[in-house]
Formats: structure tokens, sequence, C-alpha cells
């Protein structure tokens, strides 16, 4: 087999994406598991094999499809890219303007509702489980082991995330979203 070089002065390498982002599909329900960290505290709500957790480097060139920010210390919160606590994470990278919208708030369901919803790929019942729950709607929220959260994004995403296990430096969900 044989390998072709690469043209480097083609590509920017001052600031490399860790992946490539592979933008959800249009009615396709994705189903996952995912653990965010301080070193990897963006989710992306991307198609199903694309790393959900990316590097804050990540931000400059993919603001526009951050999702969700994890913020460690103090607790483990989430929160919409446009809080105040995302934008202090993001720092100078990104211009706010340039980020997602996102509503997040408990979703108000059992565990034993979020696997069906998830089991049986149900998009239309997972996004009036989010519609509902963003009548709620809070920038912030603290996580525990057992969070459901629903969220929903300006581009159209619904998602819903159950917080398995947390500890001080990770947080590991199982989620499932869609974009309609």
């Amino acid at each position: 087999m044989q390998v072709e070089p690469r043209d480097q002065s083609t590509q920017d390498l001052s600031n490399p994406v860790s992946e490539p982002v592979i933008p959800s599909e249009r009615g396709v329900f994705y189903r996952y598991s995912a653990e965010f960290t301080g070193e990897r505290p963006l989710c992306y709500l991307m198609k199903c094999k694309a790393n959900k957790s990316r590097p804050i480097n990540d931000a400059e060139q993919n603001a526009n499809e951050i999702d969700l920010t994890f913020v460690f210390g103090n607790g483990v919160r989430v929160c919409s890219p446009k809080a105040l606590l995302s934008l202090q994470l993001l720092d100078d990278r990104v211009v706010a303007g340039a980020l997602n919208q996102t509503w997040i708030s408990s979703a108000g369901i059992s565990e034993q509702t979020f696997q069906q919803l998830r089991e049986l790929k149900d998009g239309s019942a997972l996004a009036r489980v989010a519609r509902v729950a963003i009548s709620r709607n809070d920038q912030i929220v603290t996580l525990t082991p057992g969070t459901i959260l629903a969220v929903t994004t300006e581009s159209g995403k619904y998602g819903l995330f159950l917080v398995k296990e947390i500890t001080e430096s990770s947080v590991k969900v199982d989620a499932c979203h869609i974009l309609l």
C-alpha cells in the first residue's frame, strides 16, 4: 500500500481541529454514551460516530456547532454556549454571536421513560419532551447522578442526557438526539 504525501502548505496547522466535524443528518435519531472532562468540555450533537466531546481548542473553528459546555469546579455544571460561565471558559476563542443558542432544563421524566425513548428511537416523542421541558429554561444546570436533561438548540436539535457518573473531573452520560 502506497501512502500519498500530504501537502501541508494548504493546511492550517496552527490550530488544527482534533477530529472532523460530521454534522447530524435531519431526521436521523442518534443514541450514544459520552464522557466530558475538563480537557474535553465542549458538547457537539453531531453524527453518531463523530466525537461528541471536544477540547476547547476546537471552539474557534467550530463555534456554531457547540451545543453545550460542561464546566468543572464547585460541582459539575452544564450550560448553553452563550451563558456567561461558558463564555468565560471559552475565553477569547470565539465571538459570542457565532455560538449556537441552546436551551436546557431538567427533562421532568423518569429514567425508565428516558430509556424507552432512547430504545424506541422515537424522535417526535423526544422533541415533545424537550419542547415541554425548555419552558422551564435554565442557562446553567448543576449535575448530579441520575439527572435527566432536555436540550433544544436554535439549529433544530432536540436531545436528552442521562447523567450516569460524575467525578470531580468527568461526567459520563447516556444520550440521544435528533435534528428536525
